[in-house]
């Protein structure tokens, strides 16, 4: 094993037991959890993935990513690029006669998401953008005193990578590949950047679960990896504290983060000294330094339930050290395959069998489907679906998870990410004589949608749903006739 990879060891010679370890895994399962990975005393003692995820893969970390860009922050700070005191606008004059507040915003205030800003943001706003987004992020309105009023946003974690671009010659990512992402093992790692390059820096980062861990360790262990300093002792301590305070009776004003009692340089802080890391639809990488533990968690949850996994991981967490008995050593750490609710299949005759293609002309619908071609065989179905730019073939199992790409479009369910390239698994089941149902997981992701088919002997109905998203979670009904009983096989 190389040294930056995670050692791992059994939970027991920790004195942790594998019975609360699945018990902990259990009470996560109403959310969808993807990965689930226990670190205790810098060592991994347990991972969770559920089907068709798999060990190893890679993650969107949403605004975890956040955490990862006041690392970068951290490095430039102490490299002497800028101050956490300057002014942003010293530093992009073309701005400084923007109006409002906006040229007195330090580098500390968009740390501590104190810019002034009058309201939040979200990069799935950016996303769809033809151009650069710092003119986009340089017109949000800053109406309060910087560093005065607390606004969670993604637009001061774009501009603190917007800063660091621009002083140290590098991307964020760059910045960070060398200096933090190396040293760490992390690799393959995928980050978006706007048009111009400069780096989301408040999400868009996609990198394994591990590496999200390597994350809370480096912090956990005051900014030294396998003997290297990598961040400033410092600077860490400052940036795991509370640079805002919420106060409790005020709690109820930062409903997306309910369980957290104040804010430091892009980590919010928990319960006894925790601080953690959270990104949308239930990501989380949460530190909490009495256990020595890092917990992190990749997962589809629903948007208003994904916050209620910290009381599961806070409970957990202060149970680590309590020195119940734990059983045998068996010298190696848990890995569990958690099991996902499906349909059940329906006992009947299809009406499409092995070797029969369906084509079918959809009428007029706003996502511009043309046409659908269902092909079936021995083991499963491919769908064919047509639209004004593309062409997507979903090729999905009967009893079994098929891996594969599709190109089928749909930003609208999924935060705004562009998914047309993006891993896929598919499982399909017919629920009845006339509804095919066909499971699609994107493995990098937190979306999973849900294609129905009901055919009739004139044409179809095509609904599409998924699991989660910050807008819509379905897609108008598309109906579509038939235009040919058989053809050649997809």
């Amino acid at each position: 094993m190389s040294n930056s990879e995670l050692a791992q060891t059994s939970p027991e010679s920790l004195g942790v037991s594998r019975r609360a370890l699945a018990d902990f895994f259990a009470g996560l399962q109403e959310f969808d959890p993807h990965h689930i990975l226990v670190v205790l005393d810098g060592k991994l003692i347990a991972r969770a993935v559920r089907e068709p995820y798999r060990m190893g893969s890679r993650h969107m970390t949403h605004s975890m990513t956040k955490s990862f860009t006041g690392t970068g922050v951290g490095l430039a700070v102490a490299a002497g690029l800028f101050g956490l005191d300057d002014l942003f606008v010293t530093y992009f004059p073309e701005y400084a006669d923007s109006g409002g507040y906006l040229a007195e915003i330090r580098v500390r205030d968009l740390l501590t998401m104190t810019a002034g800003h009058s309201k939040g943001s979200s990069g799935a706003s950016w996303r769809p953008l033809p151009g650069s987004w710092l003119p986009e992020a340089m017109r949000m309105p800053v109406t309060e005193r910087p560093g005065t009023h607390f606004q969670y946003g993604s637009a001061a974690s774009f501009l603190l990578s917007a800063l660091v671009g621009r002083l140290a010659g590098v991307s964020l990512h760059d910045y960070l590949r060398e200096r933090v992402f190396a040293p760490l093992g992390i690799s393959g790692e995928q980050w978006d950047a706007d048009p111009s390059g400069i780096n989301s820096g408040g999400n868009g980062l996609l990198v394994k679960p591990e590496d999200v861990a390597k994350l809370g360790l480096l912090h956990l262990d005051g900014g030294v990896w396998n003997g290297q300093r990598l961040l400033p002792s410092e600077w860490v301590r400052a940036a795991t504290s509370a640079q805002v305070s919420f106060p409790p009776e005020r709690w109820d004003q930062y409903t997306y983060e309910p369980h957290a009692s104040g804010y430091g340089y892009h980590w919010w802080i928990g319960p006894g000294g925790a601080y953690y890391a959270s990104g949308v639809f239930g990501q989380y990488c949460a530190v909490l330094p009495a256990s020595r533990a890092v917990i992190v968690v990749n997962a589809g949850a629903k948007l208003a339930e994904a916050h209620l996994m910290l009381d599961r991981i806070w409970e957990f967490g202060a149970t680590l050290r309590a020195g119940e008995p734990v059983g045998e050593d068996t010298a190696a750490g848990l890995a569990v395959v958690l099991p996902r609710d499906e349909p059940t299949p329906a006992n009947v005759t299809p009406p499409l069998l092995a070797g029969e293609r369906l084509d079918y002309q959809a009428a007029p619908n706003e996502d511009g489907i043309t046409e659908f071609r269902l092909c079936a065989d021995d083991t499963g179905i491919s769908v064919e679906v047509v639209d004004q730019d593309r062409s997507s073939v979903i090729r999905a199992g009967f009893g079994s998870w098929t891996p594969g790409h599709t190109a089928l479009p749909g930003a609208s369910l999924h935060h705004e990410y562009d998914m047309a390239t993006a891993p896929v698994a598919c499982k399909a089941s017919w629920l009845s004589c006339d509804t095919l149902s066909i499971t699609c997981a994107f493995t990098e992701a937190a979306f999973v949608d849900t294609l129905v088919f009901q055919l009739n002997p004139k044409g179809l109905r095509y609904d599409r749903s998924v699991n989660t998203n910050s807008a819509q979670l379905r897609r108008p009904t598309v109906v579509a006739a038939l235009a040919s009983p058989a053809g050649n096989p997809l």
